[in-house]
């Protein structure tokens, strides 16, 4: 239970950290930040690492303290893994289209001009209601959640789940990174451009391969899912540093400087 224990203080700690981000975001939205389409993305990010980090700091020091007999334990199969399998979806999707939102939004402003506040709104609405709906596939009868190495999340063996899965993992994986390419070539500081390419390329580089290998049928290498596991929970103190300060310095901070006007920024993004 040491595990559970570290786990614990780390989820915590983290919660902590995204309650903060989360705080701040809600605070660019409703002052007088210039660069309000940033702010929404800033908040959709928050959100979509703190809807995963909370509730599994909770389950997590539920195990700590009533073991793994309860019910709340993943490796059980029962609520505790159905429960864990719908917010680490839910937070994994939301993450990778989050992510592609704040890279499509740098490179717009690498041209001096953003979107309408609505239609970024828009797009994280869309963003959140794709997450529940692929997140809650096994509650509306395609498949099961699966206990991988310490954690529930979708069945990458499940035809329809992984399908989806994939489907949405390369979509973020190009648009994230044609996004990024632009941004680096119209100007936008290269070290904050690798900086999220690499921080997204980390958190989700093992959802590729694993598509083909559940596909096959083949078991996963051990220590494969705990590993993809690490990379999406360290994400939880990654985002507030990446995004929270780092992104939101250039975009918040010095939003002056990159906005254009509204009519420009709809008609070029």
């Amino acid at each position: 239970m040491n595990a559970y224990l570290g786990m614990s203080l780390y989820l915590i700690f983290a919660s902590l950290a995204n309650a903060a981000f989360v705080v701040r975001a809600v605070l660019d939205c409703r002052g007088k930040a210039i660069n309000k389409p940033a702010a929404v993305v800033l908040l959709s990010v928050a959100l979509s690492e703190l809807v995963w980090v909370l509730p599994c700091a909770v389950q997590c020091t539920i195990i700590l303290i009533a073991g793994k007999g309860g019910d709340w334990y993943p490796g059980n199969n029962g609520v505790g893994c159905d429960v864990m399998g719908l917010y680490s979806t839910f937070a994994s999707v939301s993450g990778m289209l989050t992510a592609v939102s704040a890279a499509w939004l740098t490179k717009c402003m690498c041209i001096d001009s953003l979107p309408e506040v609505a239609r970024v709104i828009g797009f994280t609405v869309a963003t959140f209601v794709a997450a529940i709906l692929i997140s809650t596939l096994p509650l509306m009868g395609v498949g099961d959640y699966r206990f991988y190495e310490g954690f529930c999340y979708l069945d990458w063996y499940n035809v329809a789940q992984n399908v989806v899965l994939v489907t949405v993992v390369v979509a973020a994986f190009l648009s994230t990174f044609s996004f990024l390419l632009g941004a680096a070539l119209k100007g936008w500081p290269r070290a904050e451009v690798l900086l999220m390419a690499v921080t997204f390329t980390s958190a989700w580089v093992l959802w590729l391969p694993a598509s083909p290998i559940g596909l096959s049928g083949v078991a996963f290498p051990k220590g494969y899912m705990i590993a993809g596991g690490i990379l999406g929970h360290s994400q939880a103190l990654v985002n507030p540093f990446v995004y929270g300060i780092r992104w939101r310095n250039h975009v918040i901070g010095r939003g002056a400087d990159v906005v254009a006007s509204k009519t420009e920024g709809a008609a070029a993004c």
